[in-house]
């Protein structure tokens, strides 16, 4: 859970001027309750965030310039280092362009599907990862969109079906049942039968 949520709550911390203040007062908070809060996990919240003021001063103190640090318009691109310095610097000079890549990066982002449990989201997060690196050179646009949704689905019918039984979802799913002794397996047509399905709706 750590390592999903702490990248997004740094870039967020750091994308406001106020995400430091936010953060000491947090922690004052933390400390002030130590004596009558009683949760064990705590301490760990207060170790975190401490350590997590500690990047956020170093960041603040990033002694280049701002012209020489990313632009929030590339932030999250798969981009090599060289090819983000070298668009940071175009983009200083057009800042109406800046503008304009940031408002589609956002609108991009919010099309993305996404999932609230978090055994599906890691999966799907890591698989479009290994097909990006396998992938490097056509991985992208609509092409790559498709495949995304796809594979999130695939996932979610994967999850479903393992939390259930055949009672659930009567004879379409008798392929989930228990199997007993010499009884013959299911065939694979009836899980394609039930992905189908699934997929239609």
């Amino acid at each position: 859970m750590h390592a999903v949520l702490a990248p997004r709550v740094e870039q967020t911390l750091l994308a406001h001027e106020g995400g430091l203040a936010l953060l000491n007062q947090w922690l004052d908070e933390l400390s002030t309750a130590q004596d009558t809060d009683q949760d064990p996990t705590t301490p760990i919240v207060r170790e975190q965030a401490a350590a997590l003021r500690e990047a956020l001063i170093a960041e603040r103190g990033d002694p280049r310039p701002k012209s020489e640090r990313p632009a929030t318009a590339l932030a999250g691109l798969p981009l090599h280092p060289a090819d983000a310095d070298r668009l940071t610097g175009f983009l200083t000079s057009a800042p109406e362009l800046t503008q304009r890549l940031s408002a589609m990066w956002e609108a991009r982002q919010a099309q993305e599907p996404v999932d609230e449990i978090p055994a599906i989201a890691t999966a799907y997060r890591t698989t479009r990862a290994e097909l990006r690196q396998q992938c490097p050179d056509g991985y992208t646009g609509q092409f790559a969109a498709d495949i995304d949704r796809m594979v999130l689905y695939l996932l979610r019918f994967l999850d479903l079906r393992l939390n259930e039984t055949q009672k659930f979802g009567g004879d379409a799913r008798k392929y989930l049942r228990q199997l007993k002794k010499d009884e013959d397996k299911p065939l694979e047509k009836e899980l394609g039968r039930d992905l189908r399905d699934f997929l239609r709706g």
